[in-house]
Parts: C-alpha cells; sequence; structure tokens
C-alpha cells in the first residue's frame, strides 16, 4: 500500500505532466487585432517571413521562432511641397503645393512582406518621411511638364498623374494611398 504522501505527489506529478504542456503551448498563441500585422520569423531572423497575419492567431514555437507587429491604421498626412518648377512651355512657373492623404500600412499578403522588409522598427515619424519623400517626388515630376493653365482646368486628371507615381513607389515599402488630393495651389514668386 502506497502512503497518502505518495499518492499526493503522484497526483501532483500527473496534474503538472497533463496542464504544464497545455500552459506552455497556449502562451505561445500569438492574436493581433484587425487594425495590426504579425509576422513569424525563423529565430535568425533572416529571409522572408515564414508566416503573415492580419487580424488573427497563429502559434509561434518557442526558441525557434521570432514575431514582429505592425500597426495598419489609417493615417493622414498634410504637407506642403515648396518651389515646385512648372515648366511646360518655358514659362518656369513656381508654385507651392499642399497635398492631403489617407495612407496605411497594406494588408494584402503580397505588399505586406514588403512593410515588414522595410518598417519594422520604425516610428510613426519616419514613416510618415517615407510617405512624404514619394509624394514629394511624385508631385515634382507630375508639375514638372505640366502648365499652370492645364492644372486649373483638372485637378482630377492631375491628381491622377502625381499620386499612382506615388502609389508604386510607397507600394515598395509594403504602404497604400487610401485617398489623396491636392488641397491647394499657388504661385510663388522666383
Amino acid at each position: 500500500m502506497l502512503s497518502p504522501i505518495t499518492v499526493g505527489l503522484v497526483i501532483v506529478f500527473v496534474v503538472l505532466v497533463t496542464f504544464m504542456p497545455i500552459v506552455i503551448l497556449s502562451t505561445r498563441y500569438r492574436r493581433v487585432a484587425p487594425s495590426k500585422a504579425l509576422a513569424v520569423w525563423a529565430a535568425n531572423g533572416t529571409g522572408r517571413p515564414l508566416a503573415m497575419v492580419s487580424g488573427g492567431g497563429i502559434f509561434v514555437p518557442p526558441l525557434t521562432r521570432r514575431t514582429a507587429t505592425l500597426d495598419l491604421r489609417l493615417r493622414f498626412l498634410d504637407m506642403v511641397v515648396p518651389k515646385v518648377q512648372m515648366d511646360k512651355d518655358g514659362q518656369g512657373q513656381l508654385v507651392r503645393v499642399r497635398v492631403g492623404m489617407l495612407y496605411r500600412i497594406s494588408s494584402e499578403n503580397s505588399t505586406l512582406e514588403n512593410a515588414f522588409a522595410h518598417l519594422v522598427g520604425k516610428s510613426d515619424k519616419e514613416i510618415e518621411e517615407i510617405v512624404g519623400g514619394a509624394v514629394e517626388n511624385a508631385v515634382r515630376e507630375g508639375l514638372a511638364k505640366t502648365s499652370l493653365d492645364k492644372v486649373e482646368g483638372d485637378r482630377d486628371a492631375l491628381a491622377l498623374k502625381v499620386f499612382i507615381p506615388a502609389l508604386e513607389a510607397m507600394k515598395a515599402f509594403g504602404l497604400e494611398i487610401r485617398c489623396a488630393a491636392i488641397a491647394e495651389m499657388e504661385l510663388q514668386g522666383r
């Protein structure tokens, strides 16, 4: 016959052996809100993510994997691009352009992978600088061969001419434009 202490130890051991793996495994299940994305890499962290999930969950094995998250919320950019050269027909006019834009990190797997490659660890300010650079370049290139008369006549066509190249540049970083507009343009002196 076993002593009560031995029986008690056996029961504790059986409970630990049964429930410890469940507890350990449940702590390795990572969930993310719909406004966030999670990527899982091999522990060395090189190469492409092994898995990406947005608004769901995934099991991350201990010691052999590492994770990173990105915020997919909508962001607003209001910027002024000064001294944009408009040189159609040799007129050489300078304008100041104010642009308003809603953008976010894309949740599509093809561009989300780019976002994890370029944006993990970057602050909102650094991401805004990337977007601002792409928009400024697109504004300057889009207006370089456009006359002021053409701009005043059809701003929607101009916006497409400007924002499609900006969208392509941003896609390389895993970013997408949700809405964009040229808010105002005004002539500047030389």
